[in-house]
């Protein structure tokens, strides 16, 4: 027969540095799987593509959602260079301007990792990449977190208890990846709230809920 660990997350926080108390915070239970997101792909997969970095706001640049390019950097456009400082000030280009960012320049992928692209020929060779789907593009930019959220996590190994806070979609994303790493049973501490289209917000209570608020928005991602 089976043994699971079942960790009831209403006591994290509760007495962790004392064993007798980590001892109380567990249940043995028989033939129960442990309760960590984790564990749901689906559910891990949303979560990330909500957090992930949203490249599109530059597209008039560089023509691709898998990436957007680090502020500040200068563009040729039409012949003219110009600085670009923040986001707002790209909105007074137009895809039929001839605009050709000058090199080098960093970007940022939507898993947030960076890198510098030196001339042309790469920027043109990265774009490429995206559009035939070499890179990740799982953006879902029509959910966003209400930050901060928490995340409960449990080391069975160690029975250590730690509570995650998350102030930021890089944060969230690259810590999901990093639970994932490592064998731990991790949940999000509920409720937490999503902003969704046209601003309306809404709390969830649960996993699925969480799930099924994100699926039925998807539709009306750009």
């Amino acid at each position: 027969m089976k043994t699971s660990l079942r960790i009831p997350f209403l006591l994290l926080g509760v007495c962790l540095s004392l064993a007798s108390c980590q001892k109380e915070a567990l249940r043995i239970t028989d033939n129960q799987q442990d309760d960590s997101f984790l564990d749901d792909a689906n559910l891990v997969g949303l979560v990330q593509g909500v957090t992930a970095h949203d490249g599109s706001h530059d597209n008039v640049v560089d023509d691709s959602n898998c990436f957007s390019i680090n502020f500040p950097y200068y563009c040729n456009v039409d012949g003219e260079v110009f600085l670009y400082q923040q986001a707002s000030d790209l909105e007074g280009l137009y895809l039929a301007d001839e605009v050709t960012p000058v090199f080098p320049i960093t970007v940022t992928y939507a898993d947030y990792n960076e890198t510098q692209i030196n001339n042309e020929a790469e920027f043109q060779a990265l774009i490429a990449q995206c559009a035939s789907g070499e890179l990740y593009n799982n953006a879902i930019r029509c959910v966003d977190f209400i930050y901060p959220i928490e995340v409960a996590i449990y080391d069975p190994v160690t029975a250590d208890f730690e509570t995650l806070v998350y102030d930021h979609d890089r944060a969230t994303f690259n810590g999901i990846v990093s639970l994932l790493d490592a064998d731990l049973i991790a949940q999000f501490r509920y409720p937490l709230t999503v902003d969704i289209r046209d601003g309306e917000t809404i709390q969830i209570s649960s996993d699925s809920e969480l799930k099924a608020i994100i699926n039925s928005n998807l539709n009306f991602c750009e």
